[in-house]
């Protein structure tokens, strides 16, 4: 491995293990910086994604996939089109870090961004 610079992956500060397994993952999300960025900046940019709260229509729109709404009756509820609701849901996957729905639900209960 390159990047190890002679240390192996658990001897390594939580950061940059962190930025080595997340480094793929923020490439797929175009969040590596060119130049003279670091590991650490991808890392910090990981984060703040991450952290960022959901807007109003996001929790919105998770509030009605928490009622198990479909995307086309989240459509139709909120008068957009359903690839609007795509690019919402995308959205809100993203920022809580979640694979599916039912995790955005939970993730955002924990963060108390719902209540149900």
């Amino acid at each position: 491995m390159a990047a190890s610079h002679g240390r192996s992956r658990s001897s390594w500060p939580n950061g940059v293990s962190l930025a080595v397994r997340s480094g793929a993952r923020a490439r797929s999300e175009g969040l590596v910086l060119g130049g003279d960025a670091t590991i650490t900046d991808t890392v910090n940019l990981i984060v703040q994604r991450r952290s960022a709260r959901l807007t109003s229509r996001e929790r919105e729109v998770l509030a009605l996939v928490a009622a198990g709404t479909s995307n086309k009756g989240i459509a139709r509820e909120l008068q957009v089109s359903p690839n609007t609701v795509k690019f919402h849901i995308a959205a809100i996957l993203g920022k809580l870090d979640a694979a599916t729905r039912a995790e955005a639900v939970v993730a955002a209960l924990r963060r108390g961004e719902l209540s149900l």
